[in-house]
């Protein structure tokens, strides 16, 4: 996001925010990702060059059973504590204030998260393939730790 004028000042209150939507993923996990995503890309634009891309079939290519299985198989969360430090970045300088927390998670968070696993191939079905009248969309199942000021 960007703005033509300078900000004065950045406020935010925890108990103002009303929506909050954090998303994590490791670096080392989107650079193995990208991997498997580029030659599942590459399968694609191949086959839609052949004339042959066909999204359901697609869907069951080697490629793809590949990405589902990384995206399976690459949980990184533990049980623990955790320490988030939230960066902003911009033309002009400034310095953050509190921008440092920490959050928990325990066995049930890990269940609820690990339980995404079983959504993932419907994920992609879901950006690939058109829903029919059927179908649901795939709901993720988050969890929302409370983030504690770090000391």
């Amino acid at each position: 996001y960007e703005k033509e004028h300078s900000v004065l000042a950045i406020k935010l209150n925890q108990k103002d925010i009303e929506e909050r939507f954090v998303r994590f993923q490791d670096p080392k996990f989107i650079a193995s990702q990208s991997v498997y995503l580029d030659k599942a890309s590459k399968k694609m634009t191949y086959l839609q060059g052949e004339d042959r891309y066909e999204a359901a079939s697609f869907l069951r290519e080697p490629e793809m059973i590949d990405l589902y299985n990384f995206n399976k198989h690459a949980f990184s969360w533990k049980t623990g504590r955790y320490t988030a430090k939230i960066e902003i970045h911009s033309q002009d300088q400034f310095k953050i204030a509190d921008n440092v927390f920490e959050f928990s998670l325990n066995p049930l968070d890990l269940e609820r998260l690990q339980s995404n696993k079983n959504l993932v191939e419907s994920a992609y079905r879901q950006t690939l393939v058109p829903l029919n009248e059927s179908e649901s969309a795939v709901t993720w199942r988050w969890v929302n730790p409370s983030l504690l000021h770090a000391k």
